[in-house]
């Protein structure tokens, strides 16, 4: 994994939320400036993933609350050989992304729950396997291998986030935020 400095940003949690809801994102009672950002987050993550494939959409919330890491889709398919080397798979396909790490105290990452699916249906389902931690922010990359069960490759054609847990020094949170 690679991790690079960001400049400081100003959208926290409610963008994290809005950033990975597949609708527009409420703001019912929200201030204003934390209102503008949501919508500008949502717009900026939707045309990433439009760039990033096309084929990569973002599950509703459904409730979960917002969590600290900005997810950036890059893209859904096939692996090249340099990205299998930097993530350290032998998977012919995977979703990839890039993540911002928005908490002013927690070193962590977004362990993320991706499905794999194909015409509609899902066809798989997969989390992050490894990732490193990084400290307020800073970013990173990860991706999500597109493996069976069984450990067979899948044959998909897009990528549903789910969610994401967070990955700490002390291992992986128990609860689950908005994708």
């Amino acid at each position: 994994m690679k991790t690079t400095a960001l400049l400081p940003f100003a959208v926290a949690a409610a963008a994290a939320i809005a950033a990975c809801s597949s609708s527009p994102a409420s703001t019912a009672g929200a201030p204003a400036a934390t209102a503008a950002a949501a919508t500008a987050t949502t717009a900026a993550t939707r045309a990433a993933a439009k760039a990033a494939d096309g084929n990569i959409t973002i599950a509703p919330a459904d409730g979960m609350p917002p969590g600290p890491m900005k997810i950036t889709p890059l893209s859904c398919g096939k692996l090249t050989a340099a990205q299998r080397s930097e993530y350290g798979t032998t998977a012919a396909a995977a979703f990839v992304y890039r993540f911002s790490n928005g908490s002013n105290t927690l070193v962590a990452a977004p362990k993320l729950s991706v499905n794999f699916t194909s015409g509609g249906a899902v066809v798989g389902s997969n989390v992050t396997a490894a990732i490193t931690p990084v400290s307020p922010g800073q970013s990173g990359t990860g991706e999500v291998d597109a493996l069976g069960d069984s450990g067979q490759g899948l044959k998909f054609s897009g990528c549903q986030v789910m969610s994401y847990a967070l990955v700490t020094s002390s291992g992986v949170d128990p609860s689950s935020f908005a994708g």
